[in-house]
């Protein structure tokens, strides 16, 4: 007779692959999806802002988490030793981090959405949220309701993805740990503890709003506005550089696709560091898949409330999954 927990494997699975037809009959993956989905105008154009400058942003919100764990851990005496080795110490520097790092992405999305205006100014208030919606800058109540959305299909897909990689690495006599990292094994160890809520916290609200600016906003902007300018740059004097100046260029779907891809390389890469052990690797491909999904969704919907919301669900059904199970 199988276990419960397997019946619930095998349940997921079957959501995973009705998931994949539902995304292929609403056209998110087909062959060419993207070129229709440019053709209906609903396709974002990050390319009116340069690469430089989403990069920059990029840069100055992952340096700003750097500063503010810095600063707190100063603030409350927190001398030396890595973090990890001290629970109290690692609450109280991922505030800071979070914090500071919010703040600097907000500014820094508000600063880019002003330097997107392009040929006729700035405009009005009306102008200003256009310009939001089509470089991906803007927010609206409903896309709440996409984030959740996204996270209900992309959910049973990074589960399943887990499950083949266990099952590849029992294939190879490797034993994976039940939870492969290390930060969330040390809030399950701490459960009642103040900084186990303070990280959890800090999990569900902090990291996905600024992960989210850093490699879906700024940094997968900047590999698509990179890409488009240089294919314009390429048409020659006249029609490359000053057109891209100008904002008249459009990022095409084949840019889109190099950006959803290096961004999510960019955000695997330092979770992969958080792992506790070798045998870890197989929560890899789970994260590579939340990666994809969370810059499909911030393409199709334009909006970055969309991708954290996506984002702190997964996180929330993670960190609950854990202590529930643990």
């Amino acid at each position: 007779m199988p276990r419960p927990q397997d019946v619930l494997v095998y349940a997921i699975v079957l959501a995973a692959a009705w998931c994949v037809v539902w995304l292929w009959r609403r056209d998110v993956f087909r062959p060419g999806s993207l070129e229709r989905l440019a053709l209906a105008g609903r396709m974002r154009n990050p390319a009116r802002i340069s690469a430089a400058a989403w990069l920059g942003a990029s840069l100055a919100t992952f340096l700003a988490a750097a500063v503010g764990a810095g600063l707190a851990g100063t603030a409350f005496g927190f001398r030396g030793g890595a973090q990890g080795d001290d629970p109290e110490r690692t609450a109280v520097v991922n505030v800071g981090a979070y914090g500071l790092a919010t703040v600097v992405g907000f500014l820094c999305a508000a600063l880019l959405v002003r330097g997107a205006g392009g040929p006729g100014g700035p405009g009005g208030a009306e102008n200003l949220g256009g310009r939001k919606d089509e470089v991906g800058l803007g927010a609206r109540v409903g896309d709440v309701w996409r984030g959740l959305g996204g996270l209900v299909v992309v959910l049973p897909l990074c589960i399943t993805a887990g499950v083949i990689a266990s099952l590849v690495a029992k294939l190879l006599q490797q034993t994976p740990p039940r939870i492969g990292h290390t930060g969330l094994q040390e809030m399950i160890a701490h459960r009642y503890t103040w900084h186990a809520w303070v990280s959890g916290l800090m999990a569900i609200v902090g990291a996905p709003v600024v992960e989210e600016l850093v490699y879906r906003v700024f940094l997968q902007s900047a590999i698509i506005s990179g890409l488009a300018r240089l294919r314009m740059a390429r048409r020659g004097p006249g029609l490359g550089a000053g057109a891209a100046e100008m904002g008249e260029g459009r990022a095409m779907p084949g840019d889109v696709m190099w950006g959803i891809g290096l961004s999510t390389i960019a955000f695997v890469l330092p979770h992969a560091a958080a792992l506790s052990g070798p045998a870890s690797w197989h929560t890899l491909p789970s994260l590579a898949v939340l990666g994809v999904g969370l810059g499909v969704v911030y393409e199709r919907t334009r909006s970055m409330l969309a991708a954290i919301v996506m984002h702190a669900g997964f996180n929330a059904v993670n960190i609950t999954m854990a202590l529930m199970t643990s």
